[in-house]
């Protein structure tokens, strides 16, 4: 949970051992592994039958621990085992019918629901009964995680606005009326401050920032700092300070476990293309991502539709970027295949990245009027979902395209609003953001 990722497995391993359990030694072990544990899920339900804490085997309740302790420690980090093992949590809370740990286990349960790409009805009704159990038991730890669990999946439906409020909730529940809790407090930080950026509200992130990232080196927490320094990273290139923030990357993945492919090397390549994007390094942007791809794919991280969609944006940013230097029409065919990809993914920001896609396509192929007017749906698209950081480069490059006195006026509006939002370089942002133009 600290980030110490090596000696943390290597302990885990010791611990799941003596306790009787496996640890998955491969990706695709542990994805056979869930799916197993997912199909007996479906087949018990969540039905429980509730039972005082003092009539459980203390062997049994040990297990159940362990299995929560490394399903929210790996949860955030390699996320088919993280999946695995709280498939496993809960199976063993649900059968130990004790109901802080049924309580803990359901709010977990929500999340990876969510993720799974199952927002809606269920993952409401899951995270609902997390938060019943919890209030009556008047317990904050798991209030908490109940109102995380309600924020993530508010994340994870588009409610930027929504999924902000309910994770500050959870925060500031874990640190005014818990002890312990420093890593529930980052994994709020995280949601939170990704939800303000994707609001579009840069300069709140920039100001909150730098002093959770001093306490995070203080404290050695490589876990909160890593995520502060690659998730976020988009701060210092609003602040137009590139070189910063690729020495961030470079800082945060020397002290990170080079074992495996974990969310956190995504996200470091996620931070690292999208520099070489805005620096205009276009060509080593593509290579870049292309060369860590299938590295990506064996992960199995491509299993979360999130990280799957949010992916292949990014690749394909980078192909657009590499062909407005030396147009080759096969990436373009793969630019409109992963568009075509990406719109069948039920998240409300999946529609919008593609059509801004798919107008850079038209654009480099000669097509003015269809890349006008795909420009222009991507600005509206990007306005309903709030997001108004796309919808602001959007909006620019739509000012760029159309000339005249319209284009001066949308473009001067796109810029006043990125200046308000203390973006320093708005045309370097817009060429990260929205490239092949």
């Amino acid at each position: 949970m600290g980030g110490h990722i090596d000696e943390g497995l290597a302990l885990i391993r010791s611990v799941l051992a003596a306790v009787g359990l496996s640890y998955p030694a491969t990706p695709k072990g542990a994805l056979i592994s869930l799916l197993l544990r997912r199909l007996q899920i479906s087949v018990r339900g969540l039905k429980f039958k509730e039972r005082a804490e003092s009539t459980i085997l203390e062997s049994d309740l040990i297990r159940l621990d362990t299995c929560w302790a490394v399903a929210a420690g790996l949860g955030s980090v390699d996320l088919i085992r993280g999946a695995d093992f709280q498939s496993r949590h809960l199976l063993l809370a649900l059968r130990s019918g004790e109901p802080f740990r049924v309580s803990r286990a359901l709010a977990f349960e929500a999340i990876f629901a969510a993720a799974r790409g199952g927002v809606g009805e269920r993952s409401e009704q899951i995270a609902r009964k997390a938060e019943e159990i919890a209030q009556r038991l008047n317990d904050p730890y798991i209030i908490g995680l109940s109102i995380f669990a309600r924020g993530m999946i508010a994340n994870l439906s588009g409610n930027w606005r929504k999924a902000y409020e309910l994770c500050d909730a959870a925060a500031d529940i874990w640190r005014e009326r818990c002890t312990g809790t420093a890593w529930e407090q980052t994994i709020s930080n995280r949601y939170r401050l990704s939800a303000l950026i994707l609001l579009g509200e840069l300069a709140e992130v920039s100001r909150q920032v730098p002093s959770l990232l001093s306490a995070a080196l203080e404290q050695g927490n490589l876990f909160a700092a890593m995520d502060l320094r690659t998730r976020l990273n988009v701060i210092w290139l609003a602040a137009d300070q590139p070189d910063k923030a690729r020495a961030e990357v470079v800082e945060a993945l020397k002290s990170w476990s080079q074992e495996g492919f974990h969310l956190q090397h995504y996200v470091s390549l996620h931070a690292l293309v999208q520099i070489e994007i805005y620096t205009g390094d276009s060509e080593v942007a593509r290579k870049h991502v292309e060369g860590e791809w299938q590295a990506l794919e064996d992960s199995q991280l491509f299993r979360t539709p999130g990280v799957a969609l949010e992916a292949r944006q990014l690749r394909a940013r980078a192909i657009l970027a590499s062909c407005s230097v030396h147009r080759d029409d096969s990436k373009l065919q793969l630019v409109e295949k992963m568009a075509r990809r990406m719109e069948k993914v039920k998240m409300s920001w999946s529609k919008p990245y593609a059509t801004l896609l798919r107008a850079a396509v038209a654009q480099q192929r000669g097509d003015d009027g269809k890349a006008t007017r795909l420009l222009s749906e991507a600005v509206q698209m990007f306005e309903r979902a709030e997001m108004r950081l796309y919808a602001a480069a959007a909006r620019r490059r739509l000012g760029e395209k159309v000339g005249g006195e319209r284009g001066q006026q949308l473009i001067a509006e796109s810029d006043a609003w990125m200046t308000e939002q203390k973006i320093k370089r708005p045309d370097a942002l817009t060429r990260m953001l929205a490239p092949g133009f």
